[in-house]
């Protein structure tokens, strides 16, 4: 996929320095070449990506738009365990300890009456709070339990 290295890539430069991108610099830059050469290879008519990460979402949504792409960008729902914690690879390098402590993450974005409140609330709780932030009809956050970087959001109602 990278025949002359990484010289040319997408750059997004509003969105991808929030939230995430604000932690993580550059994080995007690889994630919208990547989308855009696959699907620029593929030609799908739909491309299917999970709302667990909002922020990279609506990135390549936008990137679709902006570059008149043809494919269609179908969100998918976060899919979640019984407590409502989000379901990710990364869950598996947490302790047993940190995963019902981890599960609290879900409940606090939604139950919390602002953004500020939540972070309190999982600082307390003893994460290590990147940000909690209300954006697009969602509060959105990314959180690290031990060496874990957890990321949810959840829509407001």
């Amino acid at each position: 996929l990278y025949p002359n290295g990484y010289n040319i890539k997408v750059h997004e430069n509003q969105l991808s320095t929030r939230f995430c991108g604000a932690f993580r610099p550059g994080h995007f830059d690889g994630v919208l070449s990547v989308v855009m050469k696959l699907l620029n290879i593929i030609k799908p008519h739909r491309a299917y990506f999970g709302e667990k990460d909002y922020q990279q979402l609506r990135l390549i949504e936008e990137m679709v738009v902006a570059y008149f792409l043809e494919t269609q960008i179908v969100r998918v729902k976060t899919v979640r365990d019984s407590t409502g914690f989000a379901l990710s690879s990364r869950n598996q390098l947490l302790t047993q300890d940190q995963i019902l402590l981890a599960q609290r993450l879900n409940q606090v974005l939604l139950k919390a009456k602002s953004a500020h409140e939540a972070e309190n609330q999982l600082t307390d709780f003893g994460f290590k709070v990147d940000y909690v932030e209300d954006w697009d009809g969602r509060r959105l956050a990314a959180a690290t339990l031990g060496s874990v970087r957890l990321i949810d959001n959840v829509e407001l109602k």
